[in-house]
């Protein structure tokens, strides 16, 4: 899994400032304190991105979910930013 460290490494090579998405992906994984491991069932969706990004008026919380959710499911890629970091 993933860590919000390597969440925010990913956002700033897209050029999202690091303090929202700290913010964003520390909401996105909020239910991991809950959940554990299957907390990805929760705020992991198309849906709840619209809606986080229509909260913040703003379009890069979108981007900001999608890389999220592409790193949780992309071993590869995680290999790429633990390197990169």
């Amino acid at each position: 899994m993933a860590s919000r460290k390597q969440h925010n490494a990913l956002c700033r090579l897209f050029g999202i400032p690091e303090k929202k998405a700290d913010r964003i992906n520390a909401e996105i994984d909020l239910p991991v304190k809950e959940f554990g491991p299957s907390h990805r069932k929760y705020r992991h969706d198309f849906r709840s991105a619209v809606l986080m990004a229509m909260l913040e008026r703003d379009a890069k919380v979108l981007v900001i979910h999608r890389l999220h959710t592409l790193l949780d499911q992309n071993k590869d890629l995680e290999k790429i930013i633990r390197i990169l970091q």
